[in-house]
């Protein structure tokens, strides 16, 4: 990202993008979304059910999230991360 800012011509190509991404539970939402609000050049703006509000302040960005209409590898992760996670079954201790 320190390139992108330095360069006299702004290489930015502000976008706001969607993707759909089924998690198993409000948790693992909120991990994909945090990870992508970490990651340089991206925020997520919103979470409407399934699917991700993000702005992207580059095309690499939104090609990381979006490679060729695939799931990006952050998806992947944070999916694979939660797939056999058993915490939506868990009851909360008061």
């Amino acid at each position: 990202m320190i390139p992108v800012i330095l360069k006299p011509i702004m290489p930015i190509n502000p976008s706001i993008i969607k993707f759909d991404q089924k998690l198993p539970h409000v948790f693992a939402q909120l991990t994909l979304a945090n990870s992508i609000t970490l990651t340089p050049g991206t925020v997520t703006l919103d979470i409407e059910g399934d699917t991700f509000v993000i702005h992207a302040l580059t095309h690499d960005a939104v090609k990381s999230l979006l490679p060729d209409g695939l799931q990006g590898e952050m998806q992947e992760r944070v999916h694979r991360l939660f797939e056999h996670s058993d915490l939506h079954n868990k009851k909360e201790v008061a």
